[in-house]
């Protein structure tokens, strides 16, 4: 009698083991038809004399998939840089912290694809032009 009900227990716990692991594995999903991810624009210049953000959208390319990859993770390959300050489901904000540099916007989607963008950040330049007057100046001592 123990041995029968030690039999069932056994094959009860195997039973829910067996669920569990059937759930676990039915909850990943694969990527089929997602080709991979765009990021637009593909590049953006910022300088501090003009706009200090810029938008992007994050672009699914997807072929024979009602299923959509979302959602989409933004980042930065440096934060001393600038950072995502707004996303969305597929759009992100950019903003600069001033500094000059290029950094690179990352999207990745629930799959693992990436799109990228740069942006290059620069300073602005300036021409000093400096005129002696009267124009025959005689050096001292």
């Amino acid at each position: 009698m123990m041995r029968k009900m030690l039999s069932l227990c056994l094959a009860a716990l195997m039973s829910v083991c067996l669920a569990v692991v059937s759930v676990i594995i039915s909850g990943c999903e694969s990527a089929e038809g997602i080709d991979g991810l765009t990021v637009e624009p593909s590049s953006a210049s910022l300088s501090p004399a003009g706009s200090n953000t810029v938008a992007f959208t994050a672009i699914l390319n997807i072929t024979n998939s009602t299923k959509l990859a979302y959602p989409i993770e933004w980042s930065v390959s440096d934060a001393r840089l600038g950072s995502i300050v707004a996303s969305s489901s597929d759009s992100a904000v950019y903003k600069s912290s001033g500094k000059t540099g290029n950094n690179v916007v990352t999207a990745t989607d629930q799959y693992g694809n990436q799109g990228m963008a740069t942006v290059s950040q620069t300073s602005d330049s300036y021409v000093l032009t400096l005129t002696a007057s009267p124009s025959s100046l005689t050096p001292t001592n």
